[in-house]
């Protein structure tokens, strides 16, 4: 028995174990993507001011005119930049609303993988079946592979890799570009308004929806850990409230609960009702 429990004990740490290694992982991933997407966040954010304060540039004085101080291009942007805290919070949870609206997509492309998976096994099976023969498979119409179903992506779309290696011209329908379109939103959204990423909600009574902040959980739990901690001795000795309020006098009556009837009870008063002592 007790080499059970030992057993049992054990295989609870090596899970604890396996799972703790697993957000360690996870969470490690996550951080690089917050980073790689905040480098990028920049770099557009930095372009599209550079066009927008341009466009208010004064031009040279005359000669012999008195130059008045101006602040520089780089001045100019680093007062318009968001700052580095406000982006990072921003895509943080930003990305944390994406990964829980993708969660339908998620499961939709679990279903149309496992689809295809039993297409491709009935592809091989005829492959075969024809090359047995010494025959050509994939005459008829939907006999040729088909590639998988692309995974969905929280992340916006990235530009291909030879963009950046090979000096690759950027065509008009490259993913990158709406990537770059759904970061330089995102930007318009914190610059009006740090606060204003997408929330991940919570339906409540009434047809409400309320926010769920990683703040709103720290405040429960530390509410939970106050109820569940330990009360003193004179704490716990204190009378605590009733949850029905203070029953009356004709409530007693009515359910044939009356304290004068009980030892040590009070005379009831001339106006309070009587009722019959107990045999």
């Amino acid at each position: 028995m007790a080499g059970q429990v030992i057993h049992s004990m054990k295989a609870v740490v090596h899970k604890a174990r396996v799972l703790q290694k697993w957000w360690r992982q996870c969470s490690q991933r996550l951080r690089e993507q917050r980073e790689r997407l905040a480098l990028r966040w920049e770099r557009l954010e930095r372009k599209e001011l550079t066009i927008e304060l341009s466009k208010f540039e004064q031009p040279a004085p005359r000669r012999g005119a008195m130059a008045l101080p101006q602040l520089s291009l780089e001045e100019k942007i680093q007062l318009d930049i968001v700052s580095k805290a406000a982006r990072l919070h921003f895509i943080e949870h930003e990305l944390r609303a994406r990964r829980y609206f993708l969660l339908p997509q998620i499961a939709t492309w679990e279903v149309e993988c496992k689809d295809w998976q039993k297409e491709y096994e009935e592809y091989q099976i005829g492959r075969e079946a024809y090359k047995s023969i010494d025959m050509k498979y994939g005459g008829g119409q939907g006999d040729g592979f088909k590639f998988p179903p692309t995974r969905p992506m929280h992340l916006p779309p990235a530009h291909p890799p030879g963009e950046a290696v090979r000096g690759m011209i950027c065509i008009h329908n490259c993913p990158g570009r709406r990537g770059d379109q759904e970061i330089l939103d995102m930007w318009r959204r914190c610059r009006q308004d740090p606060e204003s990423y997408r929330k991940v909600t919570r339906a409540v009574k009434g047809g409400k929806q309320t926010e769920i902040r990683k703040e709103d959980v720290a405040t429960k739990r530390e509410s939970v850990k106050e109820v569940q901690r330990p009360r003193s001795l004179e704490e716990a000795l204190e009378p605590c409230g009733k949850d029905f309020g203070e029953a009356g006098q004709d409530d007693l009556v009515r359910y044939d609960v009356d304290s004068s009837t009980m030892p040590g009870g009070e005379p009831p008063a001339e106006s309070a009702p009587q009722i019959a002592p107990p045999c």
